[in-house]
């Protein structure tokens, strides 16, 4: 025994020990049934009520001492040395019978000490990283999920162990006492069954352990879920500070009258772009959170209060989100159309600084025609004068009454040319004439 290690080796000794006492029992139960035999037979010539005396003890040997009862005597003392006989047998039967119960007991101990090692193992496991999740929070750190999963895997591995343990030591025990090595009632089964019990108090405290583990692990995401969501807040109130500096200024320009955005424009649309993404990453994380709690309702997880209570939070906390992501939406289209709108201003602008410039430029041009047209009107009546004038001139000297009618008829026509190029000086000039 001292040899081999493990529960089967162990047992497997012990059975071929227990094997042995056996054919002890059976050769015992074999003597003792014919010692009792033997005793029934040296008290067979005795009448029934003297025999069940002698058997209850009720009688003496010395009773029946002297002449004529020596047959008694003989089988008094035959039927004694039987009885002890069969009294012997049946103590060395009983001192047999304890040890296959004790040492089924221990081969029920050692199928517990295998196990436990195990499970000490498991525990030895869970308290070092214990030990590491308590010097992480002392530092302030945020713990990581790997730490309560691999608590939760080492439970499990806990609780299959005991499950493995119960089984095993359920047949152990069952074997025993369907060999009649185990009897109910006696102190070796009373042990077995509280050891059994002792499990079964196991088995629901580890179950325990995972279930407060699993909760612990899913109060950290939720943990790490509104610190991330903290961040974002944070980001958000960040970003709309700074868009808040913009907003001071309500006169600026989105564009810079040349089809591009200036650059105040251009960094409240990133801000504003920046914010939308986040808005929308956080309705898209919210929305991973509220799947992850219908599976995790749906594996038990959560009692239906819980669940009630967390979906609606999960609920309010999306449409939040998806609520600023359209009104980030709505703000990045009014910015564009703010953009086109004084895009428009400025050509209308332009349209009208153009209009203005062709109707002084066709008022020109008209004016320079007009006043080619006069010039040229001038011209020509300058020209008419100036023939009529050399036509009189020609007739000057000549009073011929033909050239006299001529010559009024030229003067006539130069009095009408004067009066088309100098109506107001006509009267002078006839006078001057």
């Amino acid at each position: 025994m001292k040899n081999v290690f493990g529960a089967d080796a162990k047992n497997t000794l012990l059975t071929a020990q227990i094997g042995v006492l056996d054919e002890e029992v059976n050769n015992y139960t074999d003597a003792l049934s014919m010692y009792r035999q033997k005793a029934d037979e040296a008290l067979s010539g005795i009448d029934s009520d003297l025999r069940d005396k002698i058997v209850n003890g009720a009688v003496q040997l010395t009773d029946f001492m002297g002449k004529g009862n020596e047959d008694i005597v003989e089988a008094i003392e035959a039927y004694q040395d039987w009885a002890g006989k069969v009294a012997d047998c049946t103590q060395k039967l009983e001192e047999l019978k304890t040890q296959i119960r004790q040492l089924e007991l221990q081969k029920f101990n050692n199928i517990m000490e295998d196990f436990n090692n195990q499970f000490d193992l498991r525990s030895d496991s869970i308290d070092l990283i214990k030990k590491q999740i308590a010097l992480l929070e002392e530092a302030g750190e945020l713990i990581g999920e790997s730490f309560y999963s691999k608590q939760i895997e080492q439970a499990e591995k806990q609780l299959h162990t005991l499950e493995s343990e119960k089984a095993r030591l359920v047949q152990q025990l069952n074997e025993a006492l369907s060999f009649g090595r185990i009897q109910k009632g006696t102190e070796e089964w009373l042990e077995m069954v509280n050891a059994l019990s002792d499990v079964e108090g196991s088995i629901l405290d580890c179950k325990t352990s995972i279930e407060e583990f699993d909760n612990a692990l899913l109060e950290l995401n939720i943990q790490i879920f509104e610190r991330i969501q903290t961040e974002f807040g944070n980001l958000n109130s960040e970003m709309e500070n700074l868009a808040g500096l913009f907003d001071e200024f309500n006169d600026i320009r989105v564009s810079d009258g040349k089809g591009a955005w200036t650059d105040q424009a251009i960094a409240t649309l990133g801000l504003y772009a920046q914010q939308y993404e986040l808005a929308r990453y956080q309705v898209a994380q919210y929305g991973d959170a509220i799947d992850r709690l219908n599976k995790d309702y749906l594996a038990g997880r959560y009692s239906a209060t819980e669940y009630a209570d967390k979906l609606v939070d999960l609920s309010k906390e999306q449409w939040d989100a998806v609520n600023s992501a359209n009104s980030l939406e709505d703000a990045i289209i009014d910015l564009n159309e703010t953009r086109v709108n004084e895009e428009i201003e400025v050509i209308e602008e332009e349209i009208d600084a153009y209009k203005e410039l062709t109707d002084a430029q066709i008022k020109a041009l008209e004016s320079a025609k007009d006043l080619h047209d006069y010039e040229e009107s001038i011209a020509e009546k300058t020209k008419n004068i100036t023939d009529i004038e050399r036509q009189l001139a020609a007739m000057q000297n000549d009073d011929s009454s033909a050239t006299v009618t001529k010559r009024r008829k030229l003067e006539e026509q130069l009095a009408q040319a004067l009066s088309r190029l100098f109506p107001k000086a006509l009267p002078k000039l006839l006078v001057y004439n």
